[in-house]
């Protein structure tokens, strides 16, 4: 989803799992969508490197809802 990466990021580092810089696959960082991530791993453990990419994943799905529910904000109803 579209301007969600940012707040991955962030989310990912509050639960101290170390990302590339967003938008680092673009020049200069910017993103013009703000929707893409460079993953880049150093020889974790495997254990590890299945958390890490399991909380990317809850991260992803956070940003996503979060932003689902402020377009609720502006009149646009979500039906679950």
């Amino acid at each position: 989803m579209s301007s969600c990466i940012k707040r991955v990021g962030q989310l990912c580092k509050e639960a101290s799992v170390v990302l590339t810089n967003i938008g680092a696959i673009f020049p200069y960082e910017n993103d013009p969508q703000a929707s893409n991530i460079r993953i880049s791993f150093s020889y974790p453990p495997i254990d590890e490197l299945s958390k890490a990419a399991n909380l990317l994943c809850i991260c992803v799905q956070i940003a996503a809802i979060e932003k689902l529910l402020n377009l609720k904000d502006n009149h646009i109803s979500i039906v679950f």
